[in-house]
């Protein structure tokens, strides 16, 4: 099996610039690679070379040192030696700190966000994406974010055959770090893009970052929004599916797909991590579920498309 990560992130960095803007735009310096099995961008603006150079390099040496702490797929990942073993001990401060942002978000979205529903996900790709009844069940028992147990010490888990997957929540914690990082360095123009999007101060024309949401990363950006220390991230059900039959989001009340409320759920918050999660946990919701939900946070903007146009709005300032 050769799947790169658990939900795929329908949102692309509107790195180009408006024409006519080239005059008064400053000078950036720009870096990609991939993490997590995903694409990752940095766009630095008005730095001289050699100060942009170094922090380029930091950031590469951070991502690489957090990819080995939340990769699904790396062997020797924190991640997948508590999935292969069932705990963890002597946990890294910052899968403990992951951790209890999943707790909130899980509490906030009445369980939608729960990332033990990998088992789950492996029966759907051992299955090719249609797997009898049974095997949905047999997984399903195996979620339940109230069978984690972290702390300090260790991580566990509660019932044999648990594992987590945190592609719903890992990259948007990464662009937090990653945002954090340059802003240490005293950066305060920058977008980062590590999965889920980082919009730092203003873009080389000085105005807010444009950022596109698409629901397809080969397709053209549906809707293009503005941004400033905030970030964005967003869900597309049907953007990947699981051996090319089911969405790639999975209900964890039901074991079965996400249904078809929606084909693209943004969401917008200064912490790419809450956003990250909430994005998963609200394409399983309808529009009074969303609204419901968001009450718990501040700062929170949803823009969600439906089929046939259909387009929702919330806001909580």
């Amino acid at each position: 099996m050769t799947v790169s990560r658990r939900r795929f992130i329908a949102i692309t960095a509107g790195f180009a610039l408006a024409s006519g803007q080239a005059s008064a735009a400053q000078a950036t310096a720009d870096w990609q690679g991939v993490a997590l099995g995903a694409r990752v961008q940095l766009r630095l603006v008005g730095l001289d070379q050699g100060h942009a150079a170094h922090l380029i390099d930091i950031t590469r040496n951070e991502l690489l040192r957090l990819e080995k702490l939340f990769s699904l797929y790396q062997p020797g990942s924190a991640l997948s030696q508590l999935n292969a073993e069932g705990r963890l001990q002597a946990p890294p401060p910052e899968m403990l700190e992951l951790l209890a942002q999943v707790g909130a978000i899980h509490r906030a979205t009445d369980g939608l966000f729960d990332p033990t529903i990998q088992p789950l996900w492996t029966a759907y790709a051992n299955a090719n994406g249609t797997p009898t009844p049974d095997r949905i069940a047999a997984a399903h028992a195996k979620i339940g974010w109230g069978k984690v147990r972290f702390g300090a010490g260790e991580i566990s888990f509660d019932q044999e055959g648990m594992q987590l997957t945190l592609n719903g929540i890992a990259q948007g914690y990464i662009t937090d770090r990653i945002t954090a990082l340059l802003h240490s360095n005293g950066v305060t123009d920058a977008v980062v893009d590590m999965g889920e999007v980082s919009a730092m101060g203003q873009g080389p024309d000085q105005k807010p970052w444009r950022i596109g949401l698409a629901e397809k990363s080969d397709q053209p950006a549906a809707q293009s929004i503005r941004l400033s220390n905030k970030s964005v991230a967003t869900s597309a059900p049907q953007g990947m599916t699981i051996a090319g039959q089911a969405s790639h989001i999975l209900d964890p009340r039901t074991g079965n797909p996400a249904p078809q409320y929606w084909s693209r759920v943004s969401v917008i918050h200064p912490s790419a991590a809450i956003a990250d999660g909430l994005s998963t946990a609200a394409s399983l919701m309808q529009a009074d579920q969303m609204r419901s939900c968001i009450k718990g946070f501040a700062c929170v903007d949803i823009i969600a498309a439906g089929p046939e146009g259909r387009q929702l709005r919330l806001r909580v300032t």
